[in-house]
């Protein structure tokens, strides 16, 4: 078992691919230096994670917009096929519902 240095962080890092060693800073708070100490690591985590779920929220409404795209995409086709015959309404709340869609990608 290593013994660790007290007047050093005590969390372990990789350090150029040969193994782990004891963290080279001086320890600020509960012997752990101000990158590794868990408060700091968690907000760090916290930070990320809201960032990825907003990232993601993004993904979501750009997926939505494809999927409109396509559907409106099948519904000109429709219409074209059969003429004059068949609804604007449907189309028109396609591109409604499609609009409403950009605009929550765009924010």
């Amino acid at each position: 078992m290593r013994q660790f240095d007290a007047a050093f962080c005590k969390e372990l890092v990789y350090h150029d691919r040969c193994g782990m060693f004891q963290c080279s800073r001086k320890p600020k708070k509960d012997d752990y230096c101000i990158q590794h100490h868990p408060d700091s690591v968690a907000k760090r985590k916290a930070k990320s994670d809201a960032r990825w779920e907003k990232e993601k929220a993004g993904m979501d409404a750009r997926d939505r917009v494809y999927e409109l795209e396509r559907e409106m995409s099948k519904l000109a086709e429709t219409f074209v096929e059969n003429g004059s015959t068949g609804s604007f309404q449907v189309l028109r709340d396609a591109v409604e519902e499609l609009k409403e869609a950009r605009k929550a990608v765009v924010g």
